[in-house]
């Protein structure tokens, strides 16, 4: 029971509770039923999970390790959890940038994943989206989109056009076509998950506020600041409204800036300037 709470205490984002419960439940598991236990691997990963969300991200890596090793070796390498472990810590390599040592792991998972579990398979998908954000990451685009027309063509044909997993690939895609500069199939894309994501989940879901501030951004790298102008204040409202982390607002917010300064707006760019918080602020807020 004390894993399950911390684990609920981490996804909530409270850390200080959940870490004593899960080194707590960690040690009673470890000592009354062994280190590959099902349970104690769990609750190993859970708190790997709660080292990643803070950052300590050198901690996080020996638990993963632990688990994908002791998964591996009771279960097989083919189990749906030793892949689950597989993938974990192939994220956490990508988050260090150790670049080579992700693609391998993230590479050789999908590989068994597709055979075993099937291409259209959850944990398939989130492997294969896995592999697109390490392409996309290096600046590998090309590669990126190969993966990323795959997944929205399986997305499309499994959920259909308006599943919010249809509308992710969408917005994925539509990313990946901004950095190549292939603006026309990229604003196609972002429109058409704008349209779905406001009919499925409402004018201020945090999801649809993130594709309208990437449409914007597409918008004012291209010069039509107006268009840019009238997604981003949808987007900033949307994200407000909502009472999502108070970095997206500001992000939109220091972007507003930049627009009116480059549209020769300065009074505007002078009003938004005020929204951001001032250096003290953020440092109170990295404390």
């Amino acid at each position: 029971m004390e894993s399950i709470i911390g684990d609920v205490y981490t996804n909530l984002g409270m850390y200080g509770e959940a870490d004593p419960l899960l080194r707590d439940a960690l040690q009673t598991q470890q000592s009354t039923l062994g280190r590959d236990d099902t349970e104690t691997l769990t609750t190993t990963n859970r708190l790997a999970n709660l080292e990643w969300y803070q950052g300590k991200l050198a901690d996080a890596e020996p638990l993963y390790r632990e688990v994908v090793e002791r998964r591996r070796r009771k279960l097989g390498e083919e189990h749906a959890d030793s892949l689950r472990g597989n993938y974990d810590l192939a994220s956490l390599y990508m988050r260090q940038k150790r670049y080579a040592e992700a693609e391998r792991l993230a590479v050789r998972t999908l590989e068994i994943q597709q055979r075993v579990l099937g291409p259209e398979h959850p944990d398939t998908m989130a492997s294969l989206n896995n592999l697109q954000s390490l392409y996309y990451g290096q600046g590998r685009y090309a590669q990126a989109e190969l993966i990323a027309v795959r997944a929205l063509e399986i997305t499309r044909r499994h959920f259909g056009d308006n599943h919010p997993d249809t509308n992710i690939s969408r917005h994925n895609l539509a990313t990946i076509y901004v950095e190549l500069r292939r603006y026309d199939e990229a604003e196609r894309l972002f429109l058409d998950a704008i349209d779905a994501k406001r009919r499925t989940l409402g004018e201020n879901h945090p999801s649809l506020c993130s594709s309208l501030w990437r449409l914007s951004s597409m918008y004012q790298k291209q010069g039509r600041y107006q268009e840019a102008e009238s997604a981003a204040l949808a987007a900033y409202r949307g994200f407000v409204r909502a009472g999502v982390e108070h970095d997206r607002p500001v992000a939109v917010a220091k972007q507003l800036v930049t627009l009116y300064e480059a549209w020769g707006k300065s009074k505007l760019a002078a009003e938004w300037r005020t929204k951001l918080p001032t250096e003290s602020e953020t440092n109170a807020v990295k404390r």
